[in-house]
């Protein structure tokens, strides 16, 4: 019809008895680009007996549209680590591919995400697959404006109650960069900030901000911080020894113990005490884990005599409940403990009967009534021996 290409010079077609096929030129007219577009042609031959026009051969063309892309932004200006949507005019159908893939997204996909940190030219090329079709292609190119580049080190771990400093990388130096720190419970304007007297309540994330003040761009990281607060080893004090004992060394629970004199020396290694004389001696100790040191506790060594009689019994007491002697209790110097003991009313009748002596005022569920008892309490020694102490106390209420 000639809508697509333009007619044919003959309308009739000779093909020499010595050969199969013959050649026609079909020029193809210019026409929109609108998709893909379908030739068909087909061969018609009349038959010289019956005078019949019948089809007896056809082939289809498929004509393409000229591949045509653009890329947007074509050139541009920004801060380095900038995420910008790569954008190309162009049919889907087609096959993308971009160079470099410097920082991109996805390199074989139409609309990938840049974020170059160096100034970089884009191409990106455009194909048709499966078609002989000239690829065409279009450029992107991004100049970056001085961006401040930073790195931080890994997770940190520091001791409780320590310094720590934090020490970013920057490139490229400049003067004009501004620093802005944060954390727990903690901030900076410094480049190089050191924290001091660090606690558990310290770590955390730290955040930077370095922004360039002559054009605004901007980096930033994080960095973690652990706070390794070592607990103190756990002993009892004071500590008493009796006098002229064999000598024991002290003990405290953890991990790797460290001993140290009342001044803060080390000591070579676990104090044992002398028993020899009569004293008051002051040691500090502190537990090791990894590079962490807990806190140091005093403990207090008291070396004195051990049963030497002195044993406070009471003579009366209250118990109204008003927190003042609402008990009978013997209160020994060290070295004893109660073995057995027994109380008695005036009419002999057993109102407490057990191994530490102390006493409510009660006779059973009931409370006993106001008056004198006898109490007969067997202390022992941790030397050896016994000691009897027979005598009454008032019950007063």
């Amino acid at each position: 019809s000639g809508v697509d290409f333009a007619p044919l010079a003959t309308d009739s077609v000779v093909i020499p008895a010595s050969t199969l096929y013959a050649d026609i030129a079909i020029n193809g007219l210019p026409t929109p680009a609108n998709g893909i577009k379908q030739l068909n042609m087909y061969v018609l031959s009349s038959n010289s007996c019956t005078l019949v026009t019948s089809i007896v051969d056809s082939a289809s063309i498929f004509l393409y549209d000229t591949l045509h892309i653009t890329v947007m932004p074509a050139d541009t200006v920004i801060c380095g680590n900038s995420n910008v949507l790569m954008k190309v005019s162009g049919d889907d159908i087609y096959s993308y591919s971009w160079s470099p893939d410097y920082r991109l997204t996805n390199a074989a996909i139409k609309t990938p995400v840049a974020s170059p940190s160096i100034s970089t030219i884009y191409t990106v090329t455009a194909s048709m697959p499966g078609t002989s079709c000239p690829f065409k292609t279009a450029i992107a190119h991004f100049d970056i404006k001085l961006t401040p580049q930073v790195i931080l080190p890994g997770d940190t771990i520091v001791c409780n109650y320590s310094s720590f400093q934090l020490s970013p990388v920057v490139e490229p130096a400049n003067i004009y960069y501004k620093y802005s720190w944060a954390g727990p419970g903690s901030s900076s304007n410094m480049e190089h900030p050191v924290f001091n007297n660090v606690t558990i309540q310290n770590a955390g994330i730290y955040h930077l901000l370095i922004t360039n003040d002559t054009n605004g761009c901007k980096a930033a990281a994080t960095i973690n911080i652990e706070v390794n607060a070592v607990k103190s080893p756990e002993i009892a004090s004071p500590v008493v020894i009796c006098l002229h004992t064999l000598p024991v060394s002290l003990y405290a629970e953890g991990v790797t113990v460290n001993w140290y004199g009342a001044a803060g020396n080390i000591l070579g290694g676990v104090p044992t005490p002398p028993t020899d004389a009569i004293a008051q001696i002051h040691y500090l100790v502190s537990q090791t884990e990894g590079k962490c040191e807990s806190a140091k506790t005093e403990v207090t060594v008291n070396v004195k005599k051990c049963c030497d009689g002195n044993i406070f019994i009471p003579s009366a007491f209250t118990p109204n409940n008003d927190g003042l002697n609402d008990k009978f209790r013997p209160l020994p110097d060290y070295g004893y403990f109660v073995k057995d003991a027994v109380i008695y009313n005036r009419w002999g009748q057993l109102m407490y009967s057990g191994n530490t002596a102390i006493w409510e005022g009660n006779a059973g569920t009931e409370a006993a009534g106001a008056g004198v008892y006898y109490y007969k309490i067997i202390f022992g020694c941790i030397l050896g021996g016994e000691v009897e102490r027979i005598g009454d106390v008032t019950l007063i209420r």
